[in-house]
């Protein structure tokens, strides 16, 4: 009987360390939004960036992509301001002013230079604003904390373990060991470690707090209204597009088997889920050549995840 292919799902069940990106991207981006800001003169003015038409930027992508023509990429950067400044203009906030958003617009336009295919027929807006959009959300999520802190490049490197650390400790109980396993993985010392752990509890007002001592009021009850935060919404419906468009992406680097192997068994739901020899049943091979398939998945995935801009990774593990 041939395989029944189900429709993507946004979530996959994979540890930490399946999502894990290249380092060298966080100090790229934090050099990068202040060289780049300087250079987002052009409009700020009044005057609007040129676009160019199919054809022109065509040949602009071409250009960048077979001799590495730095003016082509750099006119068709340029084109695609206003389309930044207007998704720019839709994180705008307090805690993310109009003109470090646009900054970090154009890295992701510069970013997306590097992998898009003009031979796909897609535009190159359409593939540009996910990582545009991702660079933009990356920045929003770093500048959510009431009390704003800095970034170490202790923080970043400890991020995405902070979740599994909580788990591994409510399941194993020994603290210490999960901290040596962990520091060992991150590449630091058990100290390192603990301090990076500290820095990040300590990034937020401790909201559960009680005011005062003995009282029930927290800072949380006098922040609070009826209503949620509707920039806090928006931030988490744009957390999710950004997931699934991540896993979307994802998923085309695997051939037919390998999608239907992930699908019905990394992420279908319990009902949904098939086991390996349900899997191998319905494909006709053996449980052990389906666990095959399935590694192989994985490792196609991971790779297509270390693609994905650093901010991204923090939004995959938040």
């Amino acid at each position: 009987m041939a395989a029944s292919f189900p429709a993507s799902r946004a979530i996959v069940r994979f540890s930490d360390d399946s999502w894990s990106s290249a380092e060298s991207n966080d100090d790229v981006h934090d050099r990068n939004i202040k060289s780049v800001r300087s250079l987002n003169t052009k409009g700020s003015s009044g005057n609007q960036a040129s676009t160019v038409d199919r054809m022109e930027e065509l040949e602009l992508c071409r250009a960048w992509r077979d001799r590495q023509d730095v003016a082509a990429r750099n006119r068709l950067v340029e084109s695609h301001l206003d389309a930044v400044r207007a998704l720019a203009h839709k994180y705008a906030s307090g805690r993310a002013p109009l003109d470090d958003l646009v900054a970090v617009g154009r890295i992701g336009l510069l970013r997306a230079c590097e992998t898009f295919d003009p031979e796909r027929g897609l535009r190159f807006m359409t593939y540009a604003s996910f990582w545009v959009r991702a660079e933009m959300l990356g920045f929003v999520w770093h500048n959510r904390s009431l009390v704003p802190a800095g970034r170490s490049k202790l923080q970043r490197r400890l991020h995405p373990l902070r979740h599994e650390r909580e788990r591994m400790i409510q399941e194993s109980g020994d603290r210490d060991a999960v901290d040596e396993a962990l520091a060992d993985r991150a590449g630091v010392s058990v100290e390192q470690f603990r301090r990076g752990m500290s820095e990040w509890n300590r990034r937020d007002v401790a909201l559960d707090e009680p005011i005062a001592t003995g009282g029930q009021t927290t800072r949380l009850d006098e922040l609070s209204d009826d209503a949620p935060d509707s920039e806090v919404l928006l931030l988490s419906r744009e957390v999710c597009d950004v997931r699934r468009d991540v896993v979307a992406a994802a998923l085309e680097s695997l051939d037919e088997r390998e999608r239907f192997i992930v699908e019905s068994h990394l992420m279908a739901g319990p009902e949904e889920e098939l086991s390996l020899s349900e899997l191998g049943q319905a494909l006709g091979v053996s449980r052990e050549r389906v666990r095959q398939l399935e590694l192989r998945a994985k490792r196609k995935i991971k790779s297509q995840l270390k693609r994905t801009p650093y901010e991204v990774e923090l939004l995959l593990v938040s």
